[in-house]
C-alpha cells in the first residue's frame, strides 16, 4: 500500500495524462473529419460522401410531380436564323377532304429550320516556287512565298482549330489526331500537333504580355494559386482575374516574390484567402474570401471538442445569414442601410464567438486557428466600404482556375517550359475573350495571322 499523499499525487498525474490523451484523440479525430466541406481537400478525396445532391435526387424520386417542366413553366425555344441559306416553301394540297378548293395564305407561314453541316474537306493550296536565272550575270533567282504564308504544312485556320482543342478544350494530342482524321479528313502526326502548339504560342506571346502588363491598372483583382507538377517537381500556377481579364501564370514559387514580380505597384482591391503570401498587399485594400471562412467555421462545427462545436455552429449559422442578406441586397430586395446595419451586428457576434473559442478551447491547434482568423478580422469586412464593387468571396478566381485544374487532372503534368507557356497563354486569351464578348476562335485566328497583336477591349 502506498501512502495516501503519494497515491493522490499519482492519481493527479494519471488524470493529467488522461486529459492530454483525450485532447490528442480529439485533435486526431478533427483531422480525420477533414473533407471538402471544411478544408481545402478536393471532393474526390472525401472518405464519406456527404452530397446534398443525393438528398435532392431522393426527394425527386419520392415526389408525386411529373418529370420535366411543371404547369406554368415558361418554355425556351431556339431562335430562328435570320438569313437561311436556302428556303423551300411547301404548299398544302389543292383540294380539301370535303371537295372544296384550298386558298393558300403565305403571309405568316409556320417555319421549321433544318441545320446541316456539310462534309468537311481540307482545302489544299499548292505553291509552286519557280526558279530563274539572270541572263546577264547568271545568278539563280528563286521565287518567294506571298506575305503571310509560312512554309509549314498547316494554314492559319487549321492551326487555330488544333490550338483550341489542345489548349482550351482539354483534348489530348492523340485525340486531336483522331478528330482531324475522322471529322476534318486530314492526316497529321503527333509531332505536328506539338509543333503547331509551339508556333501558335509564339504568335500569342505579345497578347499575353499585354494582359500581364495591364493587371496593375485594374481596380480589383481576384487572386488564387494551385500546385502544378512540372518535370516531377512542385510548381505553382497563379490566377489573376476580374470581370474583364484573366491571366494564368506559372511560377516555380508560391512566395510573395511572385506577386512582387507580376504586381510591383498594385494599389487596387485584392480578393484572396488568408494565405500569408498575400500579406504583400496593403491590408486596407484586401478582402478575405468568406467562402473560405465558412469552410473554416464548418471545421469548428465538426470538431470533437464540445465547446468548439457549439461556437462553430453559431459561426456557421451567422455566416450563412450574412450570405442571405448579401444576396438580398444584390437583388434589390434589401436596402443598403438595412444590410450594413445587420452585417455589423453579425460582425460583433462572430468576433465574440471566435474570442470564446480562443479562450475556452483546450486544443492549442484550434486556438491558433481562431487567433489567426481574428488577426484578419478587419480584412474580412472590407466589402462594407464599397458593397457594389467589392465582392464577398473569391469564387471568381476559383471558377477561372478550374479549367486549368481539370487539364492538370487529365494530363498530370507538363514537361517543358514551351508546353507550360502554351497552356497559360491559351487559357488566358480564351477566358479573357469570353469575358469581353469576343469570339475566342476569331481572336486566336487573327493573332496567328498577325492581323492584331493584342486582344481588343470589351
Amino acid at each position: 500500500m502506498l501512502p495516501s499523499g503519494v497515491e493522490c499525487s499519482r492519481c493527479k498525474v494519471l488524470e493529467e495524462h488522461i486529459n492530454k490523451l483525450e485532447i490528442r484523440i480529439n485533435e486526431l479525430e478533427d483531422r480525420l473529419n477533414n473533407n471538402s466541406g471544411n478544408s481545402s481537400l478536393p471532393p474526390s478525396s472525401d472518405f464519406q460522401k456527404r452530397s446534398k445532391k443525393n438528398k435532392k435526387n431522393k426527394d425527386r424520386i419520392s415526389s408525386t410531380k411529373k418529370v420535366g417542366g411543371q404547369l406554368g413553366h415558361k418554355g425556351n425555344h431556339r431562335k430562328l436564323v435570320d438569313n437561311p441559306d436556302e428556303t423551300i416553301s411547301i404548299k398544302p394540297s389543292d383540294i380539301c377532304e370535303c371537295g372544296g378548293d384550298i386558298v393558300v395564305d403565305d403571309s405568316n407561314p409556320h417555319k421549321i429550320q433544318k441545320i446541316e453541316i456539310p462534309k468537311i474537306k481540307p482545302h489544299v493550296t499548292e505553291y509552286r516556287l519557280l526558279r530563274g536565272e539572270c541572263s546577264c550575270c547568271g545568278k539563280r533567282i528563286n521565287a518567294s512565298l506571298p506575305d503571310g504564308v509560312t512554309p509549314d504544312l498547316l494554314g492559319n485556320n487549321a492551326k487555330s482549330i488544333i490550338a483550341m482543342m489542345t489548349g482550351y478544350f482539354k483534348n489530348s494530342r492523340r485525340e486531336v489526331v483522331d478528330i482531324m482524321r475522322n471529322i476534318f479528313n486530314l492526316e497529321i502526326s503527333l509531332g505536328l500537333v506539338s509543333k503547331t502548339e509551339e508556333r501558335v504560342s509564339d504568335k500569342c506571346e505579345t497578347a499575353f504580355n499585354e494582359l500581364k502588363d495591364s493587371l496593375s491598372d485594374l481596380e480589383i483583382l481576384h487572386i488564387d494559386e494551385t500546385s502544378n507538377n512540372y518535370r516531377g517537381k512542385m510548381g505553382w500556377s497563379w490566377i489573376f482575374a476580374n470581370p474583364f481579364t484573366t491571366l494564368l501564370k506559372w511560377e516555380v514559387s508560391r512566395s510573395k516574390k511572385v506577386l512582387e514580380k507580376i504586381l510591383p505597384d498594385y494599389h487596387g482591391y485584392v480578393i484572396s484567402d488568408r494565405y500569408a503570401g498575400y500579406n504583400y498587399f496593403d491590408s486596407s485594400n484586401r478582402q478575405i474570401c468568406w467562402a473560405h471562412l465558412l469552410r473554416n467555421f464548418e471545421k469548428f462545427s465538426d470538431s470533437s471538442f464540445p465547446e468548439v462545436r457549439e461556437f462553430g455552429s453559431l459561426l456557421v449559422f451567422y455566416t450563412k445569414r450574412l450570405f442571405i442578406i448579401y444576396r438580398g441586397h444584390k437583388k434589390g430586395i434589401l436596402e443598403r442601410q438595412y444590410f450594413v446595419r445587420h452585417a455589423n451586428k453579425i460582425r460583433k457576434r462572430l468576433r465574440r464567438y471566435l474570442h470564446r473559442i480562443s479562450a475556452e478551447s483546450s486544443s492549442e491547434y484550434i486556438r491558433r486557428q481562431a487567433d489567426n482568423i481574428l488577426k484578419y478580422e478587419d480584412m474580412m469586412w472590407l466589402f462594407l466600404q464599397d458593397i457594389e464593387n467589392i465582392p464577398l468571396t473569391n469564387n471568381h478566381a476559383e471558377q477561372e482556375i478550374r479549367r486549368f485544374v481539370i487539364h492538370r487532372k487529365n494530363s498530370f503534368f507538363t514537361w517543358g517550359i514551351v508546353g507550360q507557356q502554351y497552356l497559360e497563354r491559351m487559357i488566358s486569351i480564351f477566358q479573357t475573350c469570353k469575358k469581353r464578348g469576343l469570339n475566342p476562335a476569331d481572336v486566336l485566328r487573327n493573332l496567328i495571322q498577325e492581323n492584331i497583336k493584342i486582344i481588343p477591349a470589351a
